[in-house]
């Protein structure tokens, strides 16, 4: 049956599908800023006398904007089933909620405040099923989600692992020395306590991180939208175009006191145009773990929840900051990112080769 014989009501259905699956990068940007947006914007607009923990629990649904969107776009790309068993996704699904849930529960004593326990919790119970969701499309019901997906399942080794967790660490250390031997002024740690004390807190930070605080954004960048860039362009440039996305994606979030006590990121021109700049520069890091043999979404992922672990730990100065730019930077003529992806592993990436 042609399209002219189709129900006039499923024409601009079809119509839709097609634009999306003939750019599948534009449909990918617009729906992850459409989601998130809302709920980094709305909040403040609609509840402008509400609570910052019940603002901020809004603002962590929204990070789940870039990857909710890579994978409904990934589906509409391939919707080809994978053969999976329901009760396999189902089963997987029930893990990571409870998993996440129950780690909300146990920490709630730090992140729970008195006057809106009981909607604060609620909403974050929401992004915690989104997450859970997120990681079921390991075995998602379709090739394009499971396409996307199935870096996290690539173990990069761990050499890797606990080079990519050290990296941003020496970075912050070097940048202190350096700083203090200049003869220049470091902030106070945020937590005077000693490091062995501080590890429960790490833990948690980390975790909490990994599941709303960046981590939870690869599948969309990095699973969707730098693969599917990669098909036409080097990684250079495909890693500069996802960064400036990234960098632009958070924005809204310095209007509404997200980035309020940092030192980095501070709510006026300079800081916005550091935020473009600096998730720029990251991402060309993310773009190599990403592309790297024994790398994959799962290297990248981990390399993105560490920097944003650290950030809130280490007295963060310029020179820092100034080394890892040169790190990231460094990595373009180290992994020769002007060249295209070999087809092999270019076709690896496809969602069809799922």
């Amino acid at each position: 049956m042609s399209v002219l014989d189709q129900p006039a009501a499923s024409q601009p259905l079809g119509a839709s599908l097609g634009w999306v699956r003939r750019h599948p990068v534009w449909s990918f940007t617009v729906l992850a800023f459409s989601l998130s947006w809302a709920l980094f914007a709305l909040p403040a607009l609609l509840f402008p006398r509400a609570s910052w923990p019940l603002i901020s629990a809004l603002l962590r649904i929204g990070t789940f904007g870039p990857a909710v969107a890579g994978l409904v776009i990934a589906a509409i790309l391939n919707p080809a089933p994978t053969g999976h068993r329901r009760a396999a996704r189902w089963g997987l699904f029930a893990a990571a909620a409870a998993f996440s849930l129950g780690f909300r529960w146990l920490s709630r004593g730090l992140w729970l405040q008195p006057g809106n326990t009981l909607a604060q919790y609620a909403l974050l119970a929401v992004a915690m099923l989104i997450w859970a969701a997120i990681i079921a499309g390991v075995l998602g019901r379709t090739r394009g989600v499971r396409a996307v997906m199935r870096g996290l399942a690539e173990w990069p080794g761990w050499d890797w692992m606990l080079l990519v967790a050290l990296a941003p660490l020496v970075v912050e250390c070097a940048g202190i020395w350096l700083t203090l031997t200049l003869g220049g002024q470091v902030r106070p740690f945020l937590r005077p306590e000693p490091w062995a004390a501080q590890l429960p807190i790490v833990l948690f930070v980390l975790i909490q991180t990994l599941i709303d605080g960046g981590g939870n954004e690869e599948p969309g960048w990095r699973g969707f939208m730098l693969a599917q860039l990669q098909q036409r362009y080097s990684p250079l440039v495909a890693g500069l175009a996802v960064g400036v996305a990234m960098g632009l994606w958070h924005l809204p979030l310095h209007f509404v006191g997200a980035y309020a006590g940092s030192s980095v990121f501070a709510d006026n021109a300079l800081g916005l145009a550091y935020r473009v700049v600096s998730s720029t520069v990251l991402s060309l890091g993310l773009t190599y773990l990403y592309n790297r043999p024994r790398g994959g979404l799962l290297l990248a992922t981990w390399f993105h929840v560490v920097v944003n672990t650290s950030a809130g730990f280490i007295a963060s100065t310029p020179i820092a900051q100034a080394l890892m730019i040169a790190l990231m930077l460094a990595l373009i003529p180290i992994g020769k990112m002007w060249r295209r992806l070999p087809p092999r592993v270019a076709a690896a990436q496809r969602l069809g080769g799922a």
